[in-house]
């Protein structure tokens, strides 16, 4: 009797452990997907804005449902813009990314 209630117990809290990990793992992914829509969101918004990019770095905020970005920006020629966000998810995630795109001026 006591080795089932042994193996019961054992497999109860080993399930209990598997649910929280599968939990921690989705809650993981959908940060990583906030962030990833946040950074893609403020590039088109410095794309789209009226933005005119210098050899000075420039500063600009956007602040979203989800998050918010903080955006410097310059240029070393005419057609590169060099970008370092800085985003901050509603979670207090922080996370920097660092690139460079394309620009027509």
């Amino acid at each position: 009797m006591l080795f089932y209630l042994i193996t019961i117990s054992s497999s109860l809290v080993l399930l209990f452990s598997h649910t929280e990990y599968q939990k921690e793992q989705l809650q993981w992914s959908d940060e990583q997907l906030t962030i990833q829509n946040l950074i893609n969101t403020a590039i088109h918004d410095i794309l789209t804005g009226d933005f005119t990019p210098t050899s000075n770095e420039q500063t600009v905020e956007f602040d979203y449902r989800t998050g918010k970005v903080q955006v410097v920006y310059s240029t070393s020629d005419n057609k590169f813009i060099n970008l370092k966000l800085q985003v901050v998810t509603n979670n207090a995630f922080n996370y920097e990314h660092s690139t460079i795109i394309m620009y027509n001026i």
